[in-house]
């Protein structure tokens, strides 16, 4: 039954959310020229990590998810399915941001240190954007959540690579001691927490919540 949820989320990705896949393309194409890719891979790997919420709205518009009450297809499938659909959109993203970034350290002559730091904060931005819009809309729904929903993106999207521009211009003997510190190893650790901890609230959210 995951098969068939994921086939038929695919399905709608491409039917309504065409002009996120082209976005998504653009960017990324863009970022492999671009001086300051930073924004670029953020901004990609955020949108990837929202097109699992943009799908849960269109269920919740029309019906689909009354309709999986009245079916042998439990509410923590659903959750399941979802999480996993965003797993698989994120990680095709940063498979391809990784390409990008080899690309554009040829084209710009930028280091492996600034590429690495790019791909880090990209993966832990989608990582903590689905995992605080997710448990809000399974919780509230796609109305009630969106104003949290927002409110991460433009967190992630507007002040990280400010945050990361600011890393970047440290003395070379900071950023060495940096990011030889256990902590820049365990960010993307905490991410992934963050994000199997996300994953068990909604269960708990979802499977409460009347529609």
């Amino acid at each position: 039954m995951m098969k068939g949820l994921l086939y038929k989320d695919w399905l709608m990705l491409k039917k309504y959310c065409r002009v996120y896949l082209l976005v998504l393309i653009v960017f990324l194409v863009v970022s492999v020229s671009a001086e300051e890719s930073i924004f670029f891979s953020v901004y990609l790997m955020v949108l990837s990590s929202v097109l699992g919420v943009t799908l849960v709205s269109y269920d919740e518009k029309s019906g689909w998810e009354r309709y999986c009450d009245t079916l042998p297809c439990p509410r923590e499938l659903r959750v399941n399915e979802k999480y996993v659909f965003s797993l698989i959109l994120m990680g095709a993203v940063f498979a391809a941001l990784t390409v990008s970034q080899v690309l554009h350290m040829q084209i710009t002559g930028s280091s492996g240190r600034e590429a690495s730091l790019t791909l880090l904060n990209a993966f832990i931005c989608g990582l903590f954007t689905a995992s605080i819009s997710f448990p809000a809309v399974f919780r509230w729904g796609v109305e009630q959540g969106r104003i949290i929903y927002f409110v991460v993106i433009f967190a992630m999207v507007g002040l990280e690579p400010g945050a990361v521009k600011f890393v970047q211009e440290l003395s070379p003997e900071m950023t060495a001691q940096l990011f030889g510190s256990w902590l820049v190893s365990a960010l993307p650790v905490l991410a992934l927490l963050i994000f199997l901890g996300s994953w068990r609230l909604s269960l708990r959210l979802y499977r409460k919540r009347v529609l």
